[in-house]
């Protein structure tokens, strides 16, 4: 019973770790090379790093100035 216990709490865990990296990863500004190919469709929107960056552009005003500026805006 208690390897079970040890068990399902390494797993919730690496769960919650997982969940926080990604949450993090996605507050990170991509470099300007990769925000360049996600915005002109070089990197598939499928792609998770795509997907990372489309996510961060919700939130972060100093990449959506880059990509209007990118756009000739």
């Amino acid at each position: 019973m208690t390897t079970i216990f040890i068990i399902l709490i390494g797993v919730s865990f690496l769960t919650v770790f997982k969940v926080f990296n990604e949450i993090m990863a996605s507050r990170r500004c991509p470099d300007d090379l990769t925000l360049q190919k996600v915005v002109l469709g070089r990197i598939p929107r499928k792609d998770a790093a795509s997907k990372r960056v489309i996510s961060h552009l919700g939130n972060c005003e100093s990449c959506q100035a880059k990509v209007d500026a990118l756009n000739g805006r």
